[in-house]
C-alpha cells in the first residue's frame, strides 16, 4: 500500500504545514496557505485561517458519487459559542470568531486516526482568564468526524467561571439547502412535554447528519436556516471539579459533536447511514428473549408464585426447543412500600416480607436453568405508591419529593448515590444481568436549598443535563461492575426517557414513550388480535412518521408480546391468531422480546409450540429483521401497512389489512423500504398468511422481483401476509430429524422445516397409517396406525410427496424401533439427536469413579470431590453438591429438546448446562454399560426416549 508522504513546508508559530500526496482512502490534514482541511474518502471539513482567526468555510460530503455535496456556512456563522454567567448572573458570550489562534497541532489519534487541534490564545472574559481549544478527530474508514472543546480556567478562578450553555454548531445556512429537524411534538405518555421528549435528536443538512453525543442536547434548525446544537450546563468550574468532571489538568472536555456523511439527500438513506454510525457507538445487542412477571401477577408476586412461573415457563420453552432464555425477570411487587412500608427498615428500596430470602431463591433457580436473573426498579417510585414513598425517603434523608410531578426527584444527589450502591449490590449478590429501569424524569422539580441538584436554564434544562449526566455515570458503574461480562448486561430505559439514539451508548433499549403498556384500537375489527396489533402499530407510525424519532427500531422497547392473566386475554386468541400476533410483531425488528406470558394461558392449544417456532424464526432471520422499516399508512386509518427489512441479498416484508373491507395495496421495491439498490432476480417464498386462501399459488409462483419494481395485491379484511425474498432460491427438500414412538399405535415424525402434507404419503412396514396430523409449527407429523406395534421391533418408515413452502420434495425413509412406554432397553442404548432421560438410584461413598457409559458418547462419573458428572458428546454438567455420602438418592439426567443437559437429585433440579456450539449432536446406539465393580451402588436404571420435566422428576421421587 502506498504510504502518505507529507512534505514539510514550514514550521511557524507552532503550526505544522503539510500537503497530501497519496491515496484518497487515508486520513489527511492539509494546511495550505490560509486553509486547514481534515478529511478522508467520505467527508472533509475546511477552515479558513486568516489574521489569526479561524472559521469553517466548507463541510464536504464525498459519498454521493460524482455530485459532491458541500455546506458553505454564511460568514456570520460561528464554530462555537460559549455563554457564561457571572457571579451576579450576567450573561455574556464567547464567540469563536472573537478568539485569536495561537497554533495548530496535528497528532495521531487511536489506530490510524488523526486529531486536529486549534489552540486559541488565552483571553480574559467576565473577570476570568480562559483557555479554549477546538479539537477535531477522524478515524480511519469512518464516515463521520467529531468536534469538541477543551476549556481551562485557573484554579483560583473556578468559582467565577460558570457555563450557561455551549452552542456547538451555530451555523447560518444559505437559502435552499435540504434540511431536516425534528417536528414540534405533542407531549408523551405521563405528561412529559413535547420539548423534553424531542431532546437529543440529530439534524440533517445537505445529506449530512449533525448531533451531540449527549442524549439531552437541544438540537434543531430554526426556520430552515439557523442550526442549534446546544448543551446546557449552569455549572461553575468549581462545581464541575467537585463532580469529577475536570481532568487532572483542570480542563473541562465537552461532549463530542458528530458530523457524518451519507449517500443521498433522501431521508431514508440519510437515516440508514446515521443508524450505521449509531450502531458503531452503541453497546452491542443481539436477539434477546426473557420472561417478565408483570402480566402474570402484577404486584401480587411472591417467592412461591415467581418460582412456579419460572419453572413452568422454562418447561414450556425448553420442551419445545427454545434455547435457555437470557433472563427471568421479577417485575414490580418486591419493594417494601405501600402496604409493606412499615416493614422497611432500610428507609430506602428494600425487599418486603413476600420475599423472605430477598431475591436469592429466584436468582438461584434462574442460574440453575442456564439462564440469568433480571429485576425491575422504578427510579421515580413505581406507579402505585410513588407519592407516599417519595415522602418516606425525604423524611429519612434519602431523597426528595418532586412537587412538580408528585414523585421521587430522580436527580437528588443522595438518592442517586444510594441507588447506585443498591444496583451494584444486587448485581453482586443476585448476579443481575438485566435491569428494567421504569420511570425517570417527568418534569424538573422545585429548587433545593441544600444543593442536592441544580436548577435553572431554559425549561429547567440545567437540571435535565445534570440528571442524565448523573445517570450516565450510574449506567457506566453498573457495566464496570460486571467486568468481563459488561456487554452481557442489558439496561432497558422505559418511561419518561426522551428516545434519543445517543442513549444507546449506555442502555440497550428505550421505551416508545407514546404508548400505553397495552392498548386496543378497534378499526371495525373487534378481535383481540386485530385490536392489539392496530393499537401498537399505530403507535409505531406515530413514533416513526409523526414524531419522526431518529431511533433504530431494533432497540425500541414496546411491551410486547403480552399473553398474561392480568391483560384480560385468556381464551381470546386461537392458535392462528396467536401466531399472527407474534409474526407481525416479529417483523417490527425489535431485538428485545420480553415475554409477558402466563403459563396457564400458554397451555391453551399449541401456543408453546407456536411461540417456539416464531422465536426460532426470528433468531434465524434477526440479521435481516433488525433493519425493519414501516411501509404504508397507520392502521388507525383502516389502510394497509406493514414492515420491510433487508440485509445483503435477502429481505422480509409483512403486509396487513386492519380494516373490515377489502383493500388494495401497492408499494415500491426500492430504497424507501430499505431495499438495497440494484438487487435483481429475487425469489419470493411464503412465510405466513392469515385470513387468505389465495396466497399459496401467488406467493410460490415462478416470478422474480427486481429493484425498482412494485408489488400490488388485494387484501381481505384482517388479512396478513409475510414473505421472504432472496436471490438464492430455496432448492432444499425437507429432511427427517427425529422419529419417536409415543404409543403402541402412534409415532411422531419431526422434519427440519415447515411442511405441507396435501400430497404427502406415509407408510410403515407391516402396518397401515390411518391418520396424519400436523403440529402448529408445521414440522411435526403425528401418525396413527391401524395395529399395535410390538415391543423392541424394528420398523421402516417411508415418506413421499411432502413439500416445503417452496414446493421442494424428495422421498424419505428411515428405520425406527418401538419402545413400550417410551422406555429404551439398556442393551439398545440412546440414538439420534433427540431428547432422552437416564434415571437410577445411587448410594455410594466412592469418588473419582465411572458409574456408566454408552460408548464414548454418554458418560456418567463421580469426580474427585464426589460430584456427579454427566457428559454427552463433549457437553458436560457437574452437580453443585457431592453425592458420595453413602445416602440413597434418585438421580435423573436428561438432554432436553433444546440441547440442555440437566441433573436432578431427588426430584430437584441441581444443575444444568447449555452450549450453543454443542446442541444435540447425534449419538450412536450402543449398549449402556454400568461399572461392574460398583455392586449394589447403582440400581433401577431406566432410559426414556424423551426428557422428563420437573414435575415428572418430582413425581418419580414421590412414587
Amino acid at each position: 500500500m502506498i504510504k502518505r508522504i507529507y512534505l514539510l513546508l514550514m514550521l511557524f508559530g507552532g503550526c505544522l504545514f503539510s500537503m497530501r500526496a497519496a491515496v484518497k482512502e487515508e486520513i489527511y490534514v492539509n494546511h495550505i496557505a490560509d486553509t486547514v482541511e481534515i478529511g478522508n474518502e467520505f467527508l472533509a471539513r475546511k477552515f479558513l485561517v486568516k489574521n489569526d482567526k479561524v472559521r469553517t468555510c466548507m463541510i464536504e460530503n464525498k459519498r454521493m458519487g460524482k455530485e459532491v455535496s458541500r455546506i458553505i456556512p454564511e460568514t456570520i456563522s460561528e464554530d462555537f459559542i460559549i455563554r457564561t454567567l457571572s457571579a451576579d448572573s450576567v450573561v455574556a458570550d464567547i464567540h469563536s470568531s472573537d478568539l485569536f489562534l495561537q497554533r495548530v497541532q496535528v497528532t495521531d489519534e487511536g489506530k490510524n486516526g488523526k486529531k486536529l487541534v486549534f489552540h486559541y490564545k488565552g483571553f480574559r472574559h467576565q473577570e476570568v482568564d480562559w483557555q479554549v481549544d477546538m479539537v477535531l478527530t477522524l478515524e480511519e474508514g469512518k464516515h463521520y468526524m467529531r468536534k469538541y472543546l477543551e476549556i481551562t480556567v485557573p484554579d483560583s478562578q473556578r468559582h467565577l467561571a460558570r457555563l450557561d450553555y455551549i452552542d456547538f454548531e451555530p451555523m447560518s445556512l444559505p437559502e435552499g439547502y435540504a434540511v431536516w429537524t425534528h417536528p414540534v411534538m405533542e407531549q408523551g405518555v405521563g405528561g412529559v412535554s413535547g420539548y423534553y421528549i424531542s431532546l437529543g435528536q440529530p439534524v440533517y443538512i445537505q445529506g449530512m447528519f449533525f448531533g451531540l453525543e449527549f442524549p439531552a442536547s437541544e438540537t434543531e434548525i430554526e426556520g430552515d436556516r439557523k442550526v442549534r446544537i446546544r448543551y446546557y450546563s449552569g455549572k461553575s468550574f468549581e462545581m464541575l471539579a467537585s463532580e469529577g468532571r475536570l481532568a487532572d489538568s483542570g480542563t473541562f472536555t465537552t461532549w463530542k459533536e458528530v458530523t457524518g456523511a451519507t449517500r443521498s439527500t433522501d431521508m431514508d438513506v440519510i437515516q440508514t447511514d446515521f443508524f450505521s454510525y449509531i450502531h458503531d457507538i452503541s453497546v452491542p445487542v443481539d436477539f434477546r428473549i426473557q420472561y417478565n412477571s408483570w402480566y402474570d401477577f402484577m404486584l401480587d408476586i411472591n417467592e412461591n408464585n415467581i418460582l412456579d412461573s419460572f419453572r413452568e415457563v422454562e418447561r414450556g420453552l425448553t420442551q419445545n426447543g427454545v434455547r435457555p432464555i437470557d433472563s427471568y425477570v421479577v417485575d414490580d411487587g418486591w419493594n417494601a412500600y405501600g402496604p409493606w412500608q412499615e416493614e422497611n427498615k432500610a428507609k430506602f428500596w428494600s425487599f418486603n416480607s413476600k420475599f423472605p430470602n430477598e431475591l436469592s431463591t429466584p436468582s438461584d433457580l434462574s442460574h440453575r436453568l442456564s439462564s440469568n436473573f433480571g429485576l425491575w426498579l422504578g427510579p421515580r417510585g413505581g406507579y402505585n405508591y410513588y407519592i407516599k414513598f417519595a415522602r418516606f425517603l425525604e423524611e429519612n434523608g434519602n431523597g426528595k419529593l418532586n412537587c412538580n410531578s408528585s414523585d421521587i426527584c430522580t436527580n437528588h444527589k443522595v438518592y442517586c448515590e444510594k441507588l447506585k450502591m443498591f444496583f451494584l449490590d444486587c448485581q453482586q449478590r443476585f448476579d443481575v444481568n438485566y435491569w428494567k429501569l421504569d420511570g425517570f424524569l417527568v418534569r424538573p422539580p422545585q429548587p433545593d436549598p441544600q444543593g442536592n441538584y441544580i436548577s435553572g436554564g431554559y425549561q429547567g434544562m440545567c437540571y435535565v443535563t445534570e440528571h442524565w449526566e448523573r445517570w450516565i455515570d450510574i449506567f457506566q458503574a453498573m457495566r464496570d461492575q460486571r467486568g468481563a461480562k459488561r456487554n452481557d448486561l442489558w439496561i432497558n430505559l422505559t418511561c419518561y426517557v426522551n428516545p434519543s439514539p445517543w442513549f444507546l451508548q449506555w442502555g440497550n433499549s428505550v421505551w416508545m414513550q407514546n404508548s400505553q403498556d397495552i392498548g386496543r384500537l378497534n378499526v371495525k375489527r373487534p378481535s383481540q388480535l386485530d385490536q392489539l396489533l392496530s393499537y401498537r402499530d399505530d403507535r409505531y407510525f406515530d413514533f416513526v412518521k409523526t414524531r419522526a424519532f431518529q431511533f433504530p427500531l431494533a432497540h425500541l422497547y414496546n411491551h410486547d408480546p403480552i399473553y398474561g392473566n392480568t391483560a384480560n386475554l385468556a381464551g381470546k386468541m386461537d392458535d392462528d391468531e396467536f401466531r399472527t400476533y407474534l409474526m407481525m410483531m416479529a417483523t417490527r425488528g425489535s431485538a428485545f422480546w420480553e415475554l409477558y406470558y402466563s403459563y396457564n394461558m400458554m397451555n391453551e392449544g399449541q401456543k408453546w409450540v407456536i411461540n417456539a417456532d416464531v422465536l426460532h424464526w426470528i433468531n434465524d432471520n434477526y440479521e435481516t429483521l433488525k433493519h425493519a422499516k414501516l411501509i404504508g399508512q397507520t392502521p388507525a386509518k383502516g389502510t394497509p401497512y406493514g414492515y420491510s427489512a433487508w440485509s445483503g441479498q435477502e429481505g422480509i416484508i409483512s403486509v396487513r389489512n386492519p380494516s373490515d373491507e377489502v383493500k388494495e395495496f401497492t408499494f415500491p421495491l426500492d430504497r424507501t423500504i430499505g431495499m438495497p439498490e440494484g438487487l435483481k432476480g429475487l425469489h419470493r417464498t411464503y412465510v405466513w398468511a392469515y385470513r387468505t386462501d389465495e396466497q399459496k399459488a401467488e406467493d410460490t409462483e415462478n416470478h422474480l422481483f427486481d429493484y425498482g419494481g412494485q408489488i400490488s395485491l388485494s387484501l381481505q379484511p384482517g388479512e396478513v401476509r409475510i414473505w421472504k425474498f432472496s436471490t438464492v432460491p430455496d432448492k432444499e427438500a425437507p429432511a427427517l430429524r427425529i422419529v419417536k414412538t409415543t404409543s403402541p399405535t402412534s409415532l411422531t415424525v419431526e422434519l427440519n422445516e415447515p411442511v405441507i402434507l396435501k400430497d404427502g404419503i406415509f407408510s410403515v412396514s407391516g402396518n397401515e397409517v390411518t391418520a396424519t396430523s400436523l403440529s402448529a409449527d408445521r414440522r411435526v407429523v403425528t401418525l396413527t396406525l391401524a395395529r399395535e406395534m410390538r415391543e423392541d421391533d424394528k420398523y421402516r418408515l417411508n415418506i413421499s410427496g411432502v413439500t416445503d413452502d417452496a414446493g421442494n420434495t424428495e422421498a424419505l425413509r428411515t428405520a425406527f424401533f418401538y419402545f413400550e412406554n417410551q422406555e429404551i432397553p439398556v442393551l439398545t442404548g440412546v440414538s439420534g439427536s433427540g431428547d432422552f432421560n437416564l434415571s437410577f438410584c445411587l448410594k455410594t461413598d466412592k469418588n473419582a469413579v465411572s458409574l456408566l457409559r454408552q460408548g464414548k458418547d454418554i458418560l456418567v462419573d463421580l469426580d474427585a470431590e464426589g460430584r456427579l458428572v454427566f457428559v454427552v458428546k463433549g457437553l458436560k454438567v457437574v452437580s453443585g453438591q457431592a453425592v458420595d455420602d453413602d445416602k440413597e438418592r434418585i438421580v435423573s439426567l436428561c438432554r432436553e429438546k433444546n440441547g440442555m443437559l440437566k441433573i436432578y437429585l431427588n426430584g430437584e433440579l441441581e444443575q444444568s448446562v447449555y452450549d450453543v456450539a454443542i446442541v444435540n449432536p447425534n449419538i450412536k446406539a450402543t449398549p449402556v454399560i454400568v461399572n461392574a465393580s460398583l455392586e449394589n451402588t447403582l440400581g433401577q436404571l431406566k432410559i426414556m426416549n424423551r426428557a422428563l420435566d420437573y414435575k415428572e422428576n418430582k413425581n418419580m421421587v414421590l412414587k
